[in-house]
């Protein structure tokens, strides 16, 4: 993909000719102030201290804004040639969707030999007051990229084909880098991820609303047979639909979600890590199941979401033990844990302490529950289904109607039918000697008797989840 020349200064009005409503509006310095505003909601610091930057950016979607027409009849992918990055990039089949223009605002992040970098799409109508799309640019750090690297992306690549019709993850754009395993282009949320606790603690009916879909999304996931690994606030993008106010979220973070027959690619953080899971690499033997450890990452979020300090679970329970210990001391966390695993006395001290933090940190109501899902012990954690029917009743309040239509549509029997078989020959050596399953894309078949009121199951999981979001 070279970059091409392109004539980005618009064309010359005819005599009599009104300029488009959009070029009116668009200024540079309304640009760079939505920027700003957008960058601020993300806490993107370090790229909003550079001005001068910004500003050339808002110049830059100024003069490429008109490139649209020429760029829409070619229906290709290109780098434009300019003193900024301006990619024509492609938003589904080329027979089908015009592109989008994007400029680099710039690279935010180095990590595990990999670049991140935020670009802005230019909009073909502007809006004052109204954010701006972005991109988040996954891509190799180095020209020559090793194998260890090309398997994440590769991935990335097949979990983004397999959910990208489900609304679990955000959007990827079918790149031609991408295909070449070098690079992504995914959807960007410059709202908030659920970090943003506390503004959230002031809006109980829109957290339930959002701890909803979260709990629809991760039951998703567990029913297509797929584990997501890495679930905590970080990884949890957040979004509000236009139309009715609703908070939906999307789930990131794709290298580690994989078949729950298979073991995970890698491990999660260590802050929303199972015990089970974190002890298994020290006891390669142990079995763990990747649902009750991804069941333990919510309880862990959850507890973060309603705690009334504001504090994980791990750093609570290690001000209880170890009043002395700094958060980051979390080998004390897992030192614990071995012990209770190992030792039914220490399991009831864990236990206690555990009941102790909820009681004095979350909600009354949802004690029980938190005390449930944050079992030391994996085998008596709820599954995701229990959670969904025990958290809708408690908080049903707040939920209003949402409580009835999605216990709705988790009805119906869920018979699974394989369709096209996506296989994922990466994964056929299973060190536990299991062989890795096959699974369909983009999802099971549901069971079901002709002439609902309503779609059961999964898709009726699917359609309650894309009217809330819209």
């Amino acid at each position: 993909m070279s970059g091409i020349e392109i004539h980005p200064a618009p064309a010359a009005l005819a005599q009599g000719e009104a300029p488009p409503a959009s070029s009116l509006l668009m200024t540079p310095d309304l640009i760079t102030a939505q920027i700003k505003t957008d960058l601020k909601k993300i806490f993107f610091t370090p790229l909003l201290q550079n001005t001068k930057h910004i500003k050339k950016v808002a110049e830059t979607v100024i003069r490429f804004q008109q490139s649209y027409h020429d760029l829409d009849e070619n229906r290709d992918e290109v780098y434009l040639k300019d003193d900024m990055r301006v990619y024509y990039q492609l938003n589904g089949p080329r027979s089908k969707n015009p592109g989008s223009l994007c400029v680099e605002l710039g690279v935010f992040m180095t990590h595990k030999e990999k670049n991140f970098s935020i670009w802005v799409e230019i909009p073909r109508e502007f809006s004052p007051n109204r954010a701006l799309k972005y991109r988040l640019v996954v891509c190799a750090a180095e020209k020559k990229v090793k194998k260890p690297l090309q398997d994440q992306f590769s991935k990335v690549q097949q979990n983004a084909h397999l959910l990208d019709k489900t609304g679990i993850i955000p959007k990827f754009y079918p790149t031609v880098k991408f295909r070449d395993q070098t690079c992504y282009f995914q959807k960007f949320y410059p709202e908030m991820d659920l970090t943003f606790q506390e503004d959230l603690l002031k809006d109980p009916a829109r957290l339930s609303g959002l701890v909803l879909d979260l709990l629809v999304k991760v039951k998703l996931l567990h029913q297509m047979e797929i584990a997501h690994g890495d679930l905590r606030p970080e990884n949890i993008l957040v979004k509000k639909a236009r139309h009715t106010g609703f908070l939906s979220c999307k789930l990131a973070d794709l290298e580690t979600m994989h078949p729950i027959s298979t073991k995970a690619p890698q491990i999660g953080h260590f802050s929303h890590l199972s015990p089970e899971t974190a002890i298994q690499t020290l006891k390669t033997r142990l079995e763990v199941d990747p649902k009750t450890n991804d069941v333990w990452a919510l309880g862990c979020t959850l507890f973060y979401l309603f705690s009334s300090k504001n504090q994980t679970f791990m750093n609570s329970i290690l001000k209880s033990y170890f009043p002395t210990s700094r958060p980051e001391e979390h080998e004390d966390f897992y030192f614990l844990t071995l012990k209770c695993l190992s030792d039914p006395e220490y399991m009831k001290i864990f236990e206690k302490y555990t009941a102790k933090v909820i009681q004095n940190q979350i909600p009354e109501r949802l004690q029980p529950l938190m005390r449930q899902i944050l079992c030391i012990d994996p085998s008596k954690r709820p599954n995701i289904d229990e959670i969904i029917g025990q958290f809708s009743t408690i908080l049903s309040p707040e939920l209003g109607s949402l409580t009835a239509e999605v216990l709705v549509a988790q009805g119906g029997a869920y018979a699974a039918e394989p369709q096209e078989v996506l296989r994922d020959d990466s994964l056929d050596s299973n060190p536990r000697g299991a062989n890795a399953k096959s699974y369909s894309r983009p999802f099971p078949k549901i069971g079901g008797s002709e002439g609902r009121a309503a779609p059961a199951g999964l898709d009726g999981l699917l359609d309650w989840l894309a009217r809330i979001a819209s």
